[in-house]
């Protein structure tokens, strides 16, 4: 039988819930805060996908983020079920 914490895991094809998702970035925010201040992992409502965020401690400037705002928009464009991605002309 596998030991506990592999048995109080969720299968690899169920999808986490969006509390089990926030927990989990919550515990990597711990882990990483004394090492590196400059990331950031915020989850998008819309989407439910984790944003990485890299950010000049200095400045406050985003210097690196995954996935890009333009995928961003366009998952939220495509979850809302819009086609305004392309433009048509008549």
């Amino acid at each position: 039988m596998a030991p506990a914490s592999v048995r109080d895991q969720p299968a690899q094809n169920t999808p986490l819930t969006t509390e089990q998702i926030e927990q989990t970035v919550d515990e990597i925010r711990r882990q990483i805060q004394p090492v590196d201040q400059n990331l950031l992992f915020t989850i998008d409502k819309e989407t439910g996908k984790t944003i990485v965020r890299l950010i000049d401690s200095s400045t406050k400037e985003i210097l690196r983020q995954i996935p890009s705002e333009e995928l961003i928009a366009i998952a939220r464009a495509l979850g809302k079920g819009q086609s305004g991605l392309i433009e048509r002309k008549a």
